[in-house]
Parts: C-alpha cells; sequence; structure tokens
C-alpha cells in the first residue's frame, strides 16, 4: 500500500472501531493510480469522492455513501470488483481541507 493506507482509531457507539486512513491522491493522479487514495468531486450538487481500492486498485465512486466532516464513509466500503475481498470501515484523510 505503500503508506496510503493505515489503520486509524475512532470512538463508536459502545465501542472502538478502527478505521482505514486513505489518503488524498497527489493533483497529478487524476487517474488515481496509485491504491487506496482518494479525490473529491461532486455528483447531483454533492460533495462526495472517488477512490482507488487499496487492494486492486479498482476505481469507485462513493456517491451512494455519506461522508461526514471529517471524512468518515458510511456505510463501510466494499470493493465493487467480484473477485476483490476488499471491505472496510474508511476515513478520507484530508476531506476537511
Amino acid at each position: 500500500m505503500g503508506g496510503s493506507a493505515d489503520k486509524g482509531q475512532r470512538e463508536g457507539v459502545g465501542a472502538l472501531e478502527l478505521m482505514l486512513e486513505l489518503s488524498r491522491a497527489k493533483l497529478e493522479d487524476f487517474w488515481l493510480t496509485e491504491r487506496g487514495r482518494w479525490r473529491p468531486g461532486w455528483r447531483d450538487s454533492q460533495r462526495t469522492a472517488t477512490l482507488s481500492c487499496p487492494t486492486c486498485g479498482q476505481v469507485a465512486s462513493l456517491s451512494g455513501h455519506a461522508i461526514d466532516e471529517v471524512g468518515t464513509v458510511t456505510p463501510s466500503v466494499v470493493c465493487p470488483r467480484g473477485n476483490c475481498e476488499f471491505h472496510d470501515f474508511v476515513l478520507l484523510v484530508g476531506w476537511a481541507d
């Protein structure tokens, strides 16, 4: 993963949850060629993000997810590629910037 994805912690309801922290892609990496990176976007007047799967690199939109003010994505993210097993809770590092 090259340091782009790390496990962080946040307080959950009744438990401590581990979240995968994904870093924002470099401006020149429009096509998200580096796994585990995200970039901001808009869909139907809503701020959203696109990310590359940390496991397989498949690029997918998070438009069906909610992203709070600090970058916590809900519900958990599942890779859309059928043969990839990525499924995790995700925090978009730098979302608030």
